[in-house]
């Protein structure tokens, strides 16, 4: 669940008039992600040399921490370059001491603001609750919950279900907590997995509280119709043989360089 500021930040009172209308990092990198977005005459300026000395520091930061690489496609990276960007030359970062305590505060109460946002949507609209279940690397069978409306996805709550028994009862147990919480006059429908105990789940809900209807995740019912047809006589060999050879690719360095090499050239269209 994203975290974030949607309102410009108030600063000294004789801004020019290009820094008041500027538009917030939250915007721009939106507009961005949507495909609208213009770039700047400055950042047009820019040789690639320059860029290239910048994407580079960033690359460093994200190896010698640690990072994992698909952070950088994460919409609040993108929002907190900008915004750094937009703050100028001489930029000072927060010292561990503030992103463990006062801005994780912030954070927080942003966080909840946000939860209040939501709820006023369920009570307008009505909402969903989901349920996933899946084990850790622990081997800890954890359950998420999650609320969807029309202001959107919201993380409700994970919960560790390892020390009970998974039968429906449990289950439905947990599913009709979780509806009183958010209210029996808010939640419209119940959508969990397609597992032959969810569809006892499904029952059970709709008899206890009337007013809700149970519905398989459809993504999930897609992966079982997919799963059942890779089994399929006609299609098991060939994943197979694919399996193997993406294997084989995989174990070798040089192989899978030359891979993502012409992968790349073929969907940039620079092969002929």
């Amino acid at each position: 669940m994203a975290v974030g500021n949607k309102t410009k930040p108030e600063g000294k009172a004789n801004k020019s008039v290009v820094e008041m209308l500027r538009k917030t990092p939250e915007e721009i990198v939106d507009e961005r992600l949507s495909g609208s977005y213009q770039p700047t005459i400055v950042s047009s300026t820019k040789t690639k040399e320059e860029k290239h000395y910048v994407d580079t520091q960033w690359a460093l930061f994200f190896y010698e921490c640690g990072i994992p690489f698909n952070a950088a496609v994460a919409r609040q990276f993108h929002i907190a370059v900008e915004a750094t960007t937009q703050y100028g030359s001489g930029y000072k970062p927060p010292t561990p001491y503030q992103l463990g305590d006062p801005l994780l505060q912030e954070a927080v109460k942003s966080t909840s603001t946000m939860r209040e946002e939501h709820e006023r949507a369920w009570k307008h609209y009505g909402c969903i609750l989901m349920s996933d279940g899946w084990s850790d690397r622990r081997g800890r069978h954890l359950i998420n919950f999650l609320v969807n409306s029309p202001e959107g996805t919201y993380f409700l709550e994970s919960i560790d279900a390892s020390s009970e028994v998974h039968d429906a009862y449990m289950l439905a147990g947990l599913l009709e907590k979780k509806v009183e919480e958010i209210g029996k006059d808010k939640v419209v429908q119940v959508v969990t997995d397609n597992g032959a105990n969810f569809k006892a789940v499904g029952k059970i809900l709709m008899d206890r509280i009337p007013t809700i209807f149970w519905s398989p995740c459809a993504a999930h019912c897609l992966d079982l119709m997919l799963e059942d047809i890779g089994n399929l006589s006609e299609f098991k060999k060939p994943i197979t043989r694919a399996r193997r050879v993406t294997t084989f690719i995989y174990r070798h360095g040089r192989i899978l360089s030359a891979m993502r090499e012409k992968t790349v050239l073929e969907f940039s269209g620079r092969l002929p």
